[in-house]
């Protein structure tokens, strides 16, 4: 079952967010993916970031501690640029065929610098 956290976000400037898996869990070898939604059931993003197996920062995500389940999410001005202010959903989900499954999920509230 995945941990709940909020976070806040400023448009428009480069933020990296941390994410821990709670409780703590390797996750060496994992693919992941970090979607921002507008909607908590939506399917699609509108900032999506990647990491493979192997291939640490592919898209956005930095693992700081695979043996603790710790990521760093790099939001950059040009993952808000086009967004409104508001409230929109995330959802860091474990990608690995047959073992796909939601991690953390929560709200990010994106303010005017």
């Amino acid at each position: 079952m995945p941990v709940f956290k909020n976070f806040t976000l400023y448009k428009e400037q480069d933020a990296v967010v941390g994410v821990a898996i709670e409780p703590a869990t390797p996750i060496g070898g994992w693919s992941l993916r970090f979607r921002v939604k507008t909607h908590s059931d939506s399917t699609s993003g509108v900032i999506e970031k990647f990491v493979s197996s192997g291939l640490n920062n592919l898209s956005g995500i930095n693992v700081t501690d695979s043996g603790q389940g710790t990521i760093a999410v790099d939001i950059t001005s040009a993952d808000t640029s086009g967004l409104k202010p508001r409230t929109y959903f995330y959802e860091l989900r474990r990608t690995d065929s047959g073992e796909e499954s939601p991690l953390t999920k929560g709200q990010l509230l994106l303010r005017e610098c």
